[in-house]
């Protein structure tokens, strides 16, 4: 008799199932004062006791108490629905794996029920965006309203009961009532229990779906021919009982086995089902070239057509799936800023998918907490999945459950800046034992690619005053390397795009009217602006601690909302900059550099002072702090507001210790012409780096130091002593940073070999013979240790230059030269 509607939880258990629960699903449920929860009836009899009249209609009776008393409205609300005990059966409902449950209930029996089935559920309310809801709890969604909502300010318009709140009810013409239609259209099944359909809305939303074989009422034992007469038509009727319809789910559930988890926090599975939308438009581009805004279903209809006319197919996508279809289980692949490695890795991941035998293919997308144990129930799940993730070291906090499991458990795919990249492989290297890395470059364009690309710059209407060009001649365009052309690259050919547009004048002008509307807003920008220039993620907790804002009040109505979504895009988990590329020309264009600094220099300070500072912070603040990122905010090459920021920072204790900020202000004083300064701080920081333990080398603040002695010589005169006694130190360090390049390197070890040569050439004459024969040791052993130590140093541009410029200076300094 209940074969169907048990075969039809079978198929929600593994696919879709809703739940709708009416005020019948709270029967038996009882609240604080040890009473079952009154139905229509014995709630208007407690509102009329109240009124001491007999009026007939409840949402009447309602609305006339509350004029008459709103607090003991809202007292009456909370002693009769707030519940204390739920039935077994209705837990035994909850432990089921629904999608989504929808209620015109006012109580947390729901709720309660959850918490006691082990699974995190969360209340919402027509007043939640149903876009920005995390979906890694289970989603009530109280249409009337909830009980642990409703204040004397709110219980007028949040809880839908009285007369006046249900003649302003616009909850089923909302987006929530949209999306409650489209779980109904796209469930396998969708189960009412006490519910009584005697409201029209949901009549109407019921009958939308494409068939009410899935739908089914749950209602009581006793049978009820008017109630049954409504409901048979659309769906069918079981008068089975709550506790009736737990055994059945409870079979079903059995049955079905576990159900796999159809969403995620922080990866995102993707699909591979054909897309619902291919056509592209000019706005479609512009997102995408402008704003990074990807759209999967304009890509997947590229992959499914074999066409270009959304994105560029980079050569590298073949490359890296040849790559894991030989059997790598770790690949690196590095770029430039801009150069696209986010769109190449979102495209990647959907060829991978649409390539099918069997491969399951995530990328992350969110360095949450959950991100570990979702990965575990990931490689648990599906046989050697492959993972993709962006801006691989963001995520480094995690890498020691990634590593462990292996290349037998899973393919990795990681990718980075290469500013970020090229200083921090080996640390990929000595974790990922367990793996075989190989990297490869995301490099400049091939001829095919800029000739596909040709078309979409033309469609998107950003060839300016070349739009004139023939096809031949923008591609020539795009190749072209001089100043004239964009460099064949993704970010320069976006950045001399920009340029050519009105873009600039459009952010400025946004800018300045969010600066007159709200500073925090305008701060808050300029921040995330940042963090995204710098490789760091301005997660929730990020602005909240270290801006003390997490800004999603600001786009969700009111002045600011239009203009923050201009440059932001909210997403489930907080709000996130639309691409790095924008950001770079952002900072180079549009914003003014005194604001940036004074607000970085703000969130430095706040997070400096916080206790318990954690690693990711700690991290944060060199990125904060750091001159190669800050000197962006140069003006016309002006640094005195940036000294400024340093000067200010070094009157906090915790900042001042710290080796690296002692670094970055001794490279700003460089930058300004202040040699002495700048030494003096690389001193400092080399002394304080000992603190980070006698195993750490602060290879940086020695680089500076050396290049910042040999310019301090050219450019001044300095006794014959001070001279041998600053090119000893310089020798010294020079040493260390060969012995730390000696297998390979893409640092400064041998960067410096003009300026050796020309401060060495400059006092060798002054010399005396003692102090010409010390020199030439301390070359010679220089000399010396790059051709017994440096690796194939032949083959190696700056240590062969290095080499050839020493044999050149010790040969000078023989004494039978003088």
């Amino acid at each position: 008799m209940e074969q169907e509607l048990k075969k039809r939880l079978i198929l929600g258990q593994k696919g879709k199932a809703i739940l709708f629960a009416g005020a019948g699903c709270s029967i038996d449920c009882l609240n604080y004062e040890n009473k079952i929860l009154p139905t229509a009836n014995p709630l208007l009899a407690l509102f009329n006791k109240k009124l001491g009249k007999s009026i007939s209609r409840l949402d009447i009776a309602a609305s006339m108490y509350l004029d008459k008393d709103d607090r003991g409205y809202l007292n009456l609300l909370n002693e009769t629905f707030f519940v204390k005990s739920v039935p077994n059966d209705l837990v035994d409902i909850l432990r089921y794996d629904w999608d989504r449950i929808y209620t015109t209930n006012y109580d947390n029996a729901l709720e309660l029920s959850a918490q006691l089935a082990g699974k995190k559920a969360r209340a919402l309310t027509p007043q939640d965006d149903h876009k920005a809801q995390p979906h890694d709890n289970l989603q009530i969604v109280h249409l009337h309203g909830f009980i642990q909502q409703f204040d004397l300010d709110n219980v007028k318009t949040s809880c839908i009961l009285d007369y006046n709140s249900n003649v302003a009810n616009s909850v089923y013409d909302g987006p929530w009532a949209e999306r409650l239609r489209l779980d109904i259209d796209s469930a396998d099944v969708v189960v009412f229990i006490g519910y009584s359909l005697y409201d029209p809305e949901i009549a109407k939303l019921i009958r939308s779906a494409h068939t009410k074989d899935k739908v089914f009422f749950i209602n009581s034992t006793q049978l009820n021919p008017e109630l049954n007469y409504m409901q048979e038509k659309y769906g069918s009727v079981k008068s089975i009982g709550r506790e009736g319809f737990a055994q059945i789910l409870k079979s079903a559930s059995k049955q079905a086995g576990k159900k796999p988890r159809q969403s995620y926090v922080c990866f995102d599975k993707g699909s591979t089902s054909e897309p619902l939308n291919d056509v592209v438009r000019q706005s479609d581009l512009n997102e995408l070239f402008m704003f990074g805004n990807y759209d999967k279903q304009k890509a997947q209809a590229d992959i499914s057509n074999n066409s270009q006319k959304y994105i560029v197919k980079r050569d590298l996508v073949e490359k890296v799936i040849s790559r894991i279809d030989e059997g790598a289980d770790f690949i690196s692949v590095f770029s430039r800023l801009g150069q696209g490695k986010t769109i190449f890795a979102q495209n990647l991941a959907a060829v991978l998918r649409a390539k099918g035998g069997g491969v399951t293919v995530f990328t992350a997308t969110r360095n949450q907490m959950e991100f570990s144990d979702e990965l575990n129930e990931i490689i648990e799940e599906y046989e050697r999945p492959i993972l993709i993730i962006d801006d691989f070291f963001r995520y480094k906090k995690h890498w020691d459950i990634l590593a462990n499991r292996g290349g037998k458990k899973i393919v990795v795919i990681a990718t980075a800046r290469i500013n970020v990249f090229a200083p921090r492989e080996r640390e990929i290297t000595e974790k990922f034992l367990n793996h075989e890395p190989e990297v490869f470059e995301l490099g400049d364009l091939s001829v095919d690619e800029g000739r596909a690309l040709v078309p979409l710059i033309t469609h998107a209407g950003l060839w300016g005053s070349d739009a004139a060009l023939s096809d031949a001649d923008k591609l020539n365009k795009i190749r072209n390397t001089t100043d004239n052309g964009y460099q064949n690259n993704f970010s320069d050919i976006l950045i001399g795009l920009m340029k050519s547009s009105d873009i600039v004048a459009r952010f400025k002008k946004e800018l300045d009217v969010l600066k007159e509307i709200s500073r925090t807003c305008y701060d808050g920008i300029l921040l995330i602006i940042y963090l995204e220039f710098t490789n760091n993620d301005p997660d929730i907790t990020l602005l909240q601690e270290g801006f003390g804002n997490d800004l999603k009040e600001f786009l969700d109505g009111g002045d600011t909302e239009a203009i923050m979504r201009v440059f932001l895009v909210p997403d489930s988990f907080g709000i996130r900059y639309h691409s790095s590329v924008f950001s770079t020309f952002a900072l180079d264009n549009a914003l003014d550099s005194v604001d940036v600094t004074k607000v970085i220099q703000a969130t430095v300070l706040k997070i400096a002072t916080a206790p318990d500072l954690s690693q990711d912070y700690k991290r944060l603040l060199i990125d904060l702090m750091r001159f190669n990122y800050i000197k962006k905010l140069a003006i016309k090459n002006n640094f005195d507001h940036i000294f400024d920021f340093y000067d200010i920072l070094s009157a906090e204790p915790e900042i001042a210790k710290d080796d690296l900020f002692e670094n970055a202000f001794g490279m700003c004083e460089r930058e300004r012409g202040n040699l002495l300064e700048a030494m003096k701080h690389f001193r400092t920081s080399i002394a304080l780096a000992r603190n980070r333990g006698k195993f750490y080398v602060p290879y940086h603040a020695q680089n500076q130091l050396t290049v910042c002695l040999f310019e301090y010589g050219i450019q001044e005169d300095l006794s014959a002593t001070d001279a041998l006694s600053d090119l000893l130190e310089s020798i010294k360090y020079l040493t260390l940073q060969a012995d730390d390049e000696r297998i390979s390197g893409t640092g400064q070890a041998f960067a410096w070999h003009r300026q050796l040569g020309e401060f060495v050439d400059k006092y060798t004459s002054l010399f005396d013979e003692n102090q010409r024969t010390v020199s030439k040791a301390h070359l010679l052993k220089y000399l010396n240790f790059i051709r017994s130590k440096v690796l194939n140093w032949e083959k190696r541009p700056g240590a062969s230059r290095t080499v050839n410029e020493l044999i050149r200076l010790t040969k000078n300094l023989s004494i039978n030269e003088y």
